[in-house]
């Protein structure tokens, strides 16, 4: 199997994994806010909720959809998979410090997307010689 079609079946599980992560806080919002210590204040903290989280994830799964269907190329949705999981880690961190805490959940998550974005690199890395179709 060559590694254009490898970034391929990443960017569909990647892309599928975003979609589910984003309806399931839609469906499941009050477990999904318990399960990461937040609290909605009334009907309009879980609207900015979902408008955060499952937006956030679908339209980064429909970005990358998009790209791969325009493109016919994995790169440019796994340059958008890097940026994004990057920038999770990153920011997971940068909260963290600020709080003075690394919980287990935090931690977790870092090593789950740290993970994730070293097989999207990867990738990336090991296609870079590939042309890109316009």
């Amino acid at each position: 199997m060559n590694v254009e079609r490898i970034g391929k079946i990443v960017t569909a599980i990647l892309c599928i994994y975003f979609v589910v992560s984003g309806f399931d806080a839609l469906i499941n919002i009050d477990e999904k806010l318990e399960r990461i210590g937040l609290i909605a204040n009334g009907v309009d903290g879980k609207i900015a909720f979902i408008l955060i989280y499952t937006s956030l994830m679908v339209g980064v799964a429909l970005a990358m959809m998009g790209q791969m269907i325009v493109f016919r190329s994995s790169t440019p949705p796994l340059i958008v998979a890097s940026a994004v999981l990057l920038s999770f880690i990153v920011f997971r961190i940068v909260g963290s410090v600020m709080f003075d805490s690394m919980t287990s959940t935090q931690l977790g998550y870092i090593v789950t997307e740290m993970v994730e974005l070293i097989i999207v690199v990867s990738i990336l890395w090991k296609n870079r010689n590939n042309p890109i179709n316009y």
